[in-house]
């Protein structure tokens, strides 16, 4: 059984490889939160439609 190399030599390369990801994460999230108020009116107008529909 050979001894696995200690995470902390590879430490930098991951923290480089997660702050990437965070910002990834981070753009993502600002889409997100500009497309939710769109949907969020495109449901409503899709409720409102359904309820006149179903009348």
């Amino acid at each position: 059984m050979h001894n696995a190399p200690l995470p902390s030599v590879k430490a930098p390369h991951w923290w480089g490889l997660f702050a990437k990801w965070w910002a990834d994460l981070a753009d993502w999230w600002g889409l997100f939160a500009k497309w939710w108020p769109d949907f969020a009116d495109w449901w409503g107008s899709f409720a409102k439609w359904w309820a006149d529909f179903a009348d």
